[in-house]
């Protein structure tokens, strides 16, 4: 992951593609997603019998993300 200072920082960026362009959020917003307990709470013994509980946590900070196909979580059938 890289992290620009602005919007524009990461455009003009050599090796930015512009369809990538609707994952640039702030840096609150990819904290939110990464503080979940997903990401937290690895080292947990009972980390593997929670894992559904953590994902909903983790889908909850991705559906915050913001508009755009990049952050569009797939439909599960």
């Amino acid at each position: 992951m890289n992290i620009f200072r602005s919007e524009d920082d990461a455009r003009s960026w050599d090796l930015f593609d512009p369809a990538s362009a609707d994952s640039i959020r702030p840096v609150a917003e990819y904290f939110a997603l990464f503080n979940s307990a997903l990401f937290t709470q690895r080292l947990q013994p009972d980390y593997l019998a929670r894992l559904p509980e953590y994902m909903g946590e983790t889908f909850s900070a991705i559906s915050q993300m913001g508009e755009g196909s990049f952050w569009q979580l797939p439909e599960i059938e």
